[in-house]
């Protein structure tokens, strides 16, 4: 079982996968180790962000999905701390029977407050991988099976999240 988190930076999908770390008892992955170790079983010797864009390039999201779904613990339930667009998820989603998304939402001032200003390039960017690409016709928000204030209090959080892993 696997829950992919999506949202803006500073929405809040790594408060919220602790939230289920800690009182669900689920196994958090962050996107960006998983990469680190694939680059670490490369013989690439280089900056392990130049090599993962790199394969993102010639190889395409989603045969580095696959290769990040082959180097997964295998415990479950695991949350995935992030997916950013649609071929990423509908390889996970072709791959993990019982997988969900879960969008993460702030407002702009949250996520300024949490991680300062000047992310709006980062976050044009993140939302253009969100929307249409070569070999997607949709948008990742459009595939959500589940939304969470990632501004609300931690009591209404649980709530949430247990209403949405309900639909699991």
């Amino acid at each position: 079982m696997m829950l992919a988190l999506a949202g803006l930076r500073g929405a809040g999908k790594s408060f919220i996968s602790r939230i289920l770390v800690e009182e669900f008892g689920w196994t958090r992955i962050y996107k960006h180790d998983m990469l680190r170790k694939l680059h670490e079983r490369s013989d690439d010797l280089g900056n392990w962000e130049h090599w993962y864009l790199q394969q993102y390039r010639e190889r395409g999201v989603s045969a580095v999905t696959e290769d990040i779904l082959q180097v997964l613990p295998q415990t479950t339930p695991l949350v995935l701390d992030a997916v950013h667009n649609p071929i990423e998820w509908h390889t996970i989603k072709s791959r993990v029977l019982e997988s969900r998304l879960f969008l993460v939402v702030a407002s702009r001032e949250v996520r300024e407050r949490r991680r300062g200003p000047n992310q709006d390039e980062a976050n044009r960017t993140r939302l253009s991988y969100w929307h249409e690409q070569k070999g997607s016709s949709s948008c990742l928000a459009a595939e959500v099976d589940w939304t969470l204030n990632g501004a609300a209090s931690i009591e209404l959080l649980r709530l949430e999240l247990k209403q949405g892993l309900m639909t699991l």
